[in-house]
């Protein structure tokens, strides 16, 4: 993806809308918002409404209760620290505040941004014009290039958000921060190694090269079910992330700073010098975001197991496999896991 980034901008030929091919960046920009707007949202098709309602008023019940554990304040060493780390080539998106200008800030700016951090820590409130993206777009490799469908979305998200973003899963609630408490409670199942730390999909992959080879030598059969969640950042329902964060036993201070965070998002599609409409993201999470892919590791970890078979899960992407001395019990069994 950085390599993508890298490279020249490539015009966007005509594209799909709503009323046939578009030719214009304008209207090339508005078609991309049409069809990411409607990915933004719920699925409701053969959803339980009454349960929907029942987890919304479970969370809202739950943080109804004060939680007494403060959270620690951040100091103007670790924002000083962030400032520096942050890539001095990355353009700057619409509020036009470059990486380089946060590396040149005076001590006083530095710290009444380290202010306003602790303002957001504290009132568990992430600022609205923090929330809006600017999305550009890049063909996936392989399709064709005149359907919105067809074009991988990037949220670009201003500076200031995304350090402030870095300080959420970091910011102590008089606990181990957010990604040491997932470590140390094993929140995230061990099957589950996209976004970890020392793993990669060639991990999983060999996994299941060699269940598969020692099936093999066991004279066993072997067997796999591929599945790819489609939109799976896109679709992740906000109310029911904030109830598994809950019963994960996150703090409700971290959950409540998590609600805000993700609540009231809104986006906008860039082709060009062009850009679309505001629009609103009702469900998912940003592509892009620091916190996202914890954040959906979580929402994840409780992907169903079946007995007699085995599970490996990268980001979005699952395989249950299984091996058994009869083909036919190799498919049961991952039929069962199917059906499950």
């Amino acid at each position: 993806m950085t390599k993508i980034l890298r490279n020249k901008y490539m015009p966007i030929p005509p594209i799909h809308g709503k009323r046939g091919l578009v030719y214009v960046d304008a209207e090339k920009a508005e078609a991309f918002a049409d069809y990411l707007e409607t990915q933004f949202r719920i699925n409701y098709k053969d959803v339980d409404l009454d349960n929907m309602e029942r987890i919304e008023n479970e969370v809202s019940r739950r943080l109804e209760h004060e939680d007494d554990r403060g959270i620690r304040r951040t100091a103007t060493t670790e924002i000083q620290h962030r400032f520096n780390r942050s890539k001095t080539r990355k353009a700057p998106v619409r509020d036009g505040i470059s990486n380089r200008a946060l590396k040149r800030l005076p001590v006083s700016a530095i710290g009444q941004y380290t202010s306003i951090v602790n303002a957001i820590l504290r009132l568990r409130y992430f600022p609205t014009r923090w929330k809006s993206a600017d999305v550009i777009v890049f063909q996936k490799p392989g399709k064709t290039a005149a359907f919105p469908q067809h074009y991988r979305p990037i949220s670009l998200l201003p500076s200031l958000s995304k350090i402030a973003e870095g300080i959420l899963p970091t910011s102590s609630l008089s606990l181990p921060r957010l990604k040491e408490l997932v470590g140390e409670n094993h929140l995230i199942p061990d099957e589950q190694f996209g976004f970890q730390p020392r793993t990669s999909s060639v991990h999983q992959a060999l996994r299941l090269v060699e269940f598969s080879s020692g099936g093999f030598n066991l004279k066993m059969s072997t067997g796999v079910a591929l599945f790819d969640v489609s939109k799976a950042f896109d679709k992740v329902w906000h109310e029911g992330l904030l109830l598994k964060l809950l019963e994960a036993g996150i703090p409700n201070a971290m959950v409540e700073l998590i609600a805000s965070y993700q609540q009231h998002r809104h986006f906008r599609v860039g082709v060009g010098i062009s850009h679309s409409t505001e629009r609103m993201m009702e469900a998912g999470l940003p592509q892009g975001s620091v916190l996202s892919p914890i954040l959906y590791s979580l929402f994840t970890r409780d992907v169903p197991k079946t007995q007699g078979t085995n599970l490996a899960v990268f980001a979005d992407d699952t395989a249950i496999f299984a091996r058994a001395s009869q083909p036919n019990t190799v498919t049961r069994r991952l039929q069962q896991a199917i059906d499950n």
